[in-house]
C-alpha cells in the first residue's frame, strides 16, 4: 500500500495521475471528498469491484454508488432519467448529493448492484475526485472508506492501519472539510423516496422538487464554523482550538464543526512556535494543527465565517460572494464592536498572549450564540 499527501495544487495533479493508474490496473484506491473519504475501484471491471466489497466488508446485496464528473456520464448509464434529477442536479451537483436511477440492463457490470435495476449517482464538490474520474474516463465506484457498520472517516488519521493495509494506494488530504455523508434520494419511486439525509437538508430537496418526498431520513449535519486569517497558523488556528475546546465543554462538540484557514496560508504548516507555547499554557494542545489555505470549495461547506480583520472579509467575499449575510468579523459576530485581531506573527510571546485572551473573550460571546444557532435548528 501507497500513501501520497495532497498539500498542495501541485500534489493534486500527481495524486490523480497515481490514482487513475491505480484503478485502470484494477487495484482499489482511497481518496478525500467534500464530505467523507471515500474507497473506490474501476466501475468497469467486476474484479476490482469485487474486492472492493471485500476490503469494505459491505453486503453484496447492497449496491455500490458511482462517482460521476459529468451528467453525460449519468446520461450513458441511466434509463428514463425523470425531468426533477436534472432540478436536483442543476442545483446541487456538484456537491453532498446522491440520485438514484433505474439504470439500462447490462450496461454495467451486475456487481454493482447485484443485476438490480438501480444505482446511486453522485458528482463530488472536490477538485481531485473531479478530475480522477474525469481522467478515469468512466464512473468511479465507490463508497465511504470504512469497514461496513463503522462511522465514516472524516480525517486521513482517523483510518486504521489494517484498514489501509487493504488497498493499493491511499491519498491522504488531511481533513474532510465536509465530514457530513451525502444525502440520497430515489427518483424511482413515486413520489421521491429519502433513503438518507446528510450534507443536504430534505427541506432544501423538497423544495428543488416541489414536492415532500417520503423520507427515512437522519439527524441534521452539523453547524459549521470557518475562521480566517492570513497564514492559519496564528490567529484563526488560536480561535479553532479554543472554541473546540469551549464546545466540548458544552457537550456541544458534535453539533458544531469548527476549521481554519488563511488567506495567503501554505498547505500543511504547523503553527508558530509562539502560538504553541500560548495555548499550551492554558492546557490545549495545537501540535495536530495543520494550515490550509483559504478556498471557494471550502467556504461552500461552511455555514459561518468568522474573519480577524477586514480585508480578510474581503477576501472571502471576493471568493464567494453570494457568503454576504454569513461573513462576520470576530469582534463583531461577539458584539463587542469591529475592530480587528491585531496579528501577533513575528512579535514577542507577551502579543500571542494578548491575541490569544482578546480571541477568547470575544469566544465567550460567540459560543452563546452558537449554542442559540443549533437549539433553534433542532441540531
Amino acid at each position: 500500500m501507497k500513501v501520497v499527501k495532497v498539500r498542495s495544487e501541485r500534489d493534486i495533479h500527481l495524486a490523480v495521475s497515481q490514482a487513475v493508474e491505480t484503478l485502470k490496473s484494477g487495484g482499489i484506491v482511497i481518496f478525500p471528498t467534500d464530505t467523507v473519504y471515500g474507497v473506490g475501484a474501476d466501475s468497469y471491471n467486476p474484479k476490482a469491484i469485487s474486492r472492493l466489497y471485500e476490503v469494505k466488508g459491505r453486503e453484496r446485496s447492497k449496491p455500490i454508488p458511482l462517482l460521476v464528473s459529468s451528467v453525460g456520464q449519468v446520461e450513458e448509464i441511466a434509463d428514463s432519467i425523470p425531468e426533477g434529477f436534472y432540478r436536483l442536479v442543476d442545483r446541487f451537483w456538484p456537491g453532498g448529493l446522491t440520485v438514484v436511477l433505474s439504470v439500462k440492463r447490462g450496461r454495467m457490470p451486475d456487481l454493482l448492484n447485484q443485476g438490480g435495476e438501480t444505482l446511486g449517482f453522485r458528482m463530488p464538490d472536490h477538485d481531485l475526485t473531479l478530475e480522477m474520474a474525469e481522467c478515469l474516463g468512466r464512473p468511479i465506484a465507490a463508497t465511504s472508506a470504512n469497514p461496513s457498520g463503522e462511522e465514516a472517516v472524516r480525517s486521513f488519521e482517523e483510518f486504521k492501519v489494517e484498514f489501509l493495509e487493504r488497498v493499493d494506494l491511499a491519498i491522504d488530504g488531511g481533513e474532510c472539510i465536509g465530514g457530513t455523508p451525502s444525502t440520497v434520494i430515489d427518483l424511482t419511486s413515486s413520489p421521491p423516496r429519502l433513503i438518507r439525509e446528510g450534507s443536504i437538508p430534505a427541506a432544501q430537496i423538497a423544495e428543488c422538487l416541489g414536492i415532500h418526498p417520503e423520507t427515512e431520513a437522519e439527524p441534521p449535519k452539523p453547524f459549521t464554523v470557518l475562521f480566517v486569517c492570513t497564514g492559519n497558523i496564528c490567529r484563526s488556528a488560536m480561535a479553532e482550538w479554543l472554541l473546540r475546546e469551549k464546545l466540548r465543554r458544552r457537550g456541544l462538540e458534535d453539533k458544531i464543526r469548527v476549521f481554519s484557514a488563511g488567506t495567503f496560508a501554505l498547505f500543511g504548516n504547523e503553527p508558530s512556535e509562539n502560538a504553541k507555547e500560548v495555548m499550551r499554557e492554558i492546557g490545549i494542545n495545537i501540535l495536530e494543527h495543520r494550515s490550509r489555505q483559504l478556498s471557494r470549495w471550502l467556504l461552500r461547506r461552511v455555514d459561518l465565517v468568522l474573519v480577524m480583520a477586514r480585508h480578510h472579509r474581503s477576501s472571502v467575499k471576493r471568493l464567494l460572494p453570494q457568503l454576504e449575510g454569513r461573513v462576520f468579523l470576530l469582534s463583531e459576530f461577539a458584539e463587542e464592536g469591529n475592530g480587528d485581531v491585531d496579528d501577533p506573527y513575528g512579535k514577542s510571546i507577551e502579543e500571542y498572549r494578548r491575541c490569544r485572551d482578546q480571541i477568547e473573550r470575544y469566544l465567550n460571546s460567540v459560543v452563546e450564540k452558537l449554542a442559540h444557532i443549533v437549539e433553534e435548528r433542532g441540531i
